[in-house]
């Protein structure tokens, strides 16, 4: 060996070592001899909440009933079944029963509504996903709401129940429901706290003062024939509560069709410094900012709701009963207000006679409703939260009906159809346009052509569209 190669090994030897011991390894931190496995920068990512629309919720009933439609109608059950949805009970015949204890009574000397008589119906699943993932319990795969959306977020490294919430409601109501599920005991603890944070951070909190007024208000919900005054209080715990269990992370709001209009009107009801501090964005899918003209057939002569074996006259006294359908009606504010929706050979009804429609159609309390519910966000008053408004476009979507002397009311009318995502109309759609010039906030707009109003659940650009929402970075949106 040469004297230099003799050189080098010794130098190896004697000074390397050393040098590599205290070396940092690479993805490594800490000094001395203790070294630990540096950790990766988590990407950010935002909680969510999904707002389901009408009918996206389930429903349970329990019936102490003093009669039904038929024989063969349960009038009694000993705990909750499953009401909606529950295919089973969508068989003819069956289907009776089904809507006597679905449909809701108008109280027109109060204008409130309250379920059927012996019909207890209550929301379940409240802040979980589960009941907003799937309309039936079965999971078939016809009752798929959310799912898609819910197990996307899961493969992206969502917890349900932590990062992945959803707000299911009663979708029956003129307005969100959101009311204490179990006023005995949700309400109890969770619908009166003047905290930002849930009661059970702040046990010491929790006095008797605050346990009186709880039980008092509850006392006034139970024995209420419409709850649905009670306004928002546990979707806004629920958000406060999701915010704080994911390191103060300000939540997106997910919505899909009515749930827009729900989450518009909740957010019109929160103040701004609120707003700022819980809200990053609400994305909203197939928004019917006002309404669609479907309803109006739903009224007239019901909608089997492209159920081929059930005649639509069975449904429409449900349909007609529940007030979410008067709130659903065509808006003044985006349509043509001279336009006839609905034509027949007597006369033509525009959005301006909506009085006599419901005269023609001896049903006053439809016109009652709709009253009570014009109002609720007529104006279109801006959220005052970054906006995501995306819907489908360039599907054949009902616009008008023509009924003959004979259709009118009572068989299907002859539809004409306009531009849309199949359910809600494109001036609608386009409604939530509006606001990029009423609030500070952005507003960003994208179609998807061809997707359907159900369907774009399921669109997988529109769902990595979401994803790119949630995990921005919380300072801009994209």
């Amino acid at each position: 060996m040469t004297g230099f190669r003799r050189r080098l090994l010794l130098f190896f030897l004697l000074v390397a070592p050393p040098t590599l011991l205290y070396a940092k390894p690479t993805g490594w931190e800490g000094g001395g001899n203790k070294y630990v496995r540096k950790q990766q920068p988590v990407p950010h990512r935002s909680p969510v909440v999904l707002i389901p629309g009408d009918g996206g919720s389930q429903l349970e009933a329990k019936l102490n009933k003093p009669s039904s439609p038929h024989y063969f109608c349960d009038k009694t059950t000993e705990d909750y079944f499953d009401l909606w949805l529950n295919i089973e009970l969508l068989l003819p015949y069956v289907l009776d029963c089904w809507v006597d204890n679905m449909k809701l009574l108008y109280h027109k000397e109060n204008n409130t509504v309250s379920n059927n008589v012996g019909v207890d119906i209550r929301v379940p699943g409240f802040g979980d996903t589960e009941t907003v993932e799937w309309l039936d319990v079965s999971h078939a795969s016809i009752s798929s709401y959310f799912t898609n959306i819910a197990e996307a977020l899961v493969k992206a490294g969502y917890t349900r129940g932590v990062a992945l919430r959803g707000a299911p409601y009663d979708f029956r109501m003129s307005h969100v429901s959101l009311y204490c599920v179990n006023p005995w005991f949700g309400c109890f603890f969770v619908c009166f706290s003047p905290f930002s944070k849930p009661l059970w951070f702040n046990p010491h909190r929790l006095n008797l003062g605050l346990l009186f007024i709880g039980l008092l208000f509850n006392l006034l919900i139970l024995f209420s024939p419409d709850r649905r005054d009670v306004d928002f209080p546990m979707f806004k715990q629920l958000i406060e509560e999701t915010y704080y269990k994911n390191n103060n992370s300000r939540v997106v709001l997910v919505t899909h069709s009515m749930g827009g209009p729900y989450g518009l009107l909740f957010l019109n009801n929160m103040d701004q410094p609120w707003k700022d501090k819980f809200i990053k964005s609400m994305v909203t899918l197939a928004g019917p900012w006002g309404g669609a003209a479907k309803t109006l057939r739903l009224y007239i002569s019901g909608d089997n709701l492209g159920i081929y074996v059930v005649n639509p006259l069975s449904l429409r006294p449900e349909q007609r009963s529940f007030p979410s359908s008067a709130w659903m009606m065509p808006s003044p504010l985006l349509w043509d207000t001279n336009e006839p929706l609905v034509f027949t050979p007597d006369r033509n009804y525009t959005i301006g006679d909506y009085a006599a429609l419901f005269d023609d159609l001896e049903y006053e309390q439809g016109w009652l409703m709709r009253k009570d519910v014009e109002g609720l966000i007529g104006d279109l008053t801006p959220p005052g939260v970054t906006v995501h408004c995306l819907h489908g476009n360039k599907v054949k979507t009902p616009h008008q009906f023509s009924y003959t002397a004979k259709e009118f009311p009572d068989l299907q009318p002859t539809v004409i159809y306009g531009d849309g995502d199949g359910t809600v109309n494109l001036n609608s759609a386009r409604g939530c346009l509006r606001w990029r010039d009423q609030q500070k906030q952005p507003v960003f707009y994208k179609t998807f052509e061809g997707a359907e109003h159900m369907k774009i659940l399921a669109n997988q650009t529109v769902i990595e569209y979401i994803k790119d929402v949630v995990f921005s970075p919380d300072v801009s949106d994209l």
